[in-house]
């Protein structure tokens, strides 16, 4: 059974699953004019490629979780099913939140030359098969990224207002993802981590995204338990405590991506696209003034920076 998938790999293995007609019976991935299957994006459990309907025309997304690292445990698919339904209802209910059209898990077994010798549909109610390797896969509307990291891991703004620091575009952002966020809180649904790498632009209306609910919980009264989320993002408390409110944690995240837009995609008191601990954490001292901005727009997203949850 391979461990991290390379690409030609990957590719051998998307293309198998085409002429299968899954995961999906009515969608395919897409290849490029190099006859690579076309990627949209990489994080650090997923990679996300071009889908096209088979017998329509319709063009989709299809994350894939499971190429970087075996894995054989059933339970994961009950969780994975309740991640997704938990965005799927979101976003039929909140226009700023990434629609899922539909998610399936494949068992998988591989023979020793990595070849595909089996593949079922996983059921969360089964036990895991023995030697078989777990893929999930999510089929959702293709949207533009808001951020990635190029090559020399430099950090970019893809959309063309906020890239030029349009203060009433980040405005609308800000607005756009507060709903989405707000839709979530109303149900006391934790997203536990929110940032710039998980937002996204419906080019053709101009909406602002949030999406990857992948470790977002429902709770009970907004109180989280475990700490989650992206280093330089996660709210002070909710590396500390136990029992933080994981609403107000959200914000935090919320205000730093904020922040990073208005000062140059650099953390407070960092010079980079990384955290500076000693600053940012610090409860004696506030965090210094983003580079850009009106002084309210600043007030506001100093106040979603609080040290203290009771202070955002």
């Amino acid at each position: 059974m391979p461990g991290t998938m390379e690409r030609e790999e990957r590719d051998k293995f998307l293309e198998y699953l085409n002429q299968k007609r899954m995961p999906f019976q009515s969608y395919r991935f897409v290849q490029d004019e190099n006859g690579r299957m076309k990627q949209l994006g990489e994080g650090g459990f997923a990679i996300v490629f071009e889908g096209a309907g088979r017998n329509v025309d319709a063009v989709r997304a299809i994350k894939v979780i499971g190429f970087q690292a075996a894995n054989t445990d059933s339970h994961d698919v009950e969780q994975f099913e309740k991640e997704v339904r938990l965005q799927s209802n979101l976003a039929r209910e909140c226009i700023h939140v990434v629609q899922i059209d539909d998610a399936n898990s494949l068992f998988v077994k591989f023979n020793e030359e990595g070849d595909i010798e089996d593949m079922i549909y996983a059921d969360q109610n089964a036990p895991a098969p023995e030697n078989y390797r777990l893929f999930q896969f999510i089929l959702m509307e293709k949207l533009k990224p808001v951020f990635y990291l190029n090559k020399n891991g430099q950090p970019l703004i893809l959309p063309q207002p906020l890239n030029t620091f349009s203060e009433q575009e980040i405005l609308k952002f800000a607005r756009d993802i507060a709903d989405a966020l707000e839709a979530a809180h109303k149900k006391n649904i934790v997203h536990r981590d929110v940032k710039l790498e998980n937002t996204f632009i419906e080019e053709r209306t101009g909406t602002y995204k949030l999406g990857d609910f992948g470790i977002a919980r429902v709770t009970e009264n907004g109180k989280a338990s475990t700490k989650a989320g992206t280093r330089g993002n996660i709210a002070p408390e909710a590396e500390a405590e136990y029992g933080y409110d994981g609403l107000k944690a959200d914000i935090y995240s919320y205000g730093i991506m904020l922040y990073l837009l208005l000062n140059h995609l650099k953390y407070p008191g960092s010079e980079t696209y990384k955290m500076a601990r000693e600053v940012q954490y610090n409860p004696h001292k506030p965090l210094p003034l983003p580079k850009r901005g009106s002084e309210e727009l600043q007030a506001l997203v100093m106040k979603a920076c609080g040290f203290y949850a009771a202070d955002r």
